[in-house]
């Protein structure tokens, strides 16, 4: 496991477990091998997304980014 996987981990703990499980749903769905389980979603949109969370940067950067939420 990579160290920002378990940074992103750690965080999750300590979210409400509604989100623990959407976020545990979106890790499932992009580990899985079969590509049309990523399809599954209600309304084809991440219940979380936020524009407020870009998507770039290094780790340390997204890291910290995450941490200050």
């Amino acid at each position: 496991m990579t160290r920002l996987f378990e940074q992103a981990i750690g965080i999750a703990r300590r979210l409400p477990p509604e989100r623990q499980d959407e976020i545990a749903r979106l890790v499932l769905m992009l580990a899985s091998d079969d590509d049309q389980d990523c399809a599954n979603t209600t309304d084809g949109t991440l219940p979380f997304a936020s524009s407020s969370l870009p998507l770039d940067g290094t780790d340390d950067e997204t890291a910290a980014r995450h941490l200050s939420i």
